[in-house]
């Protein structure tokens, strides 16, 4: 495929390519972003937790906790995702590497 057919050209700049399929270093570029804002998102929910801890012991369970639970959960949401791209780069990367 060349790039003086404009139509091919951008009509394969859209497909999709699986992890597997992605090279070392577009792997490394890949997991270790993902990486990072999953620790990120990791950190803050370590650091709030605690004050929703001990609000829900004093005050229990009320409305204004579910409100303050739902960016939490979503935090947990986002770092569960980006953890797992960043463990599937990780493996796919240590299987080429060093087995």
């Amino acid at each position: 495929m060349s790039a003086s057919n404009p139509i091919v050209y951008a009509s394969t700049l859209g497909k999709k390519q699986r992890f597997d399929q992605l090279g070392e270093w577009g792997l490394a570029a890949l997991g270790a972003p993902a990486f990072l804002v999953s620790s990120f998102f990791l950190y803050v929910i370590t650091q709030l937790w605690p004050e929703i801890d001990k609000s829900a012991i004093h005050l229990g369970f009320t409305v204004n906790l579910a409100i303050c639970l739902l960016p939490v959960g979503g935090f947990a949401v986002v770092a569960w995702l980006f953890g797992c791209i960043a463990l599937r780069c990780h493996n796919l990367l240590f299987e080429r590497l060093f087995q």
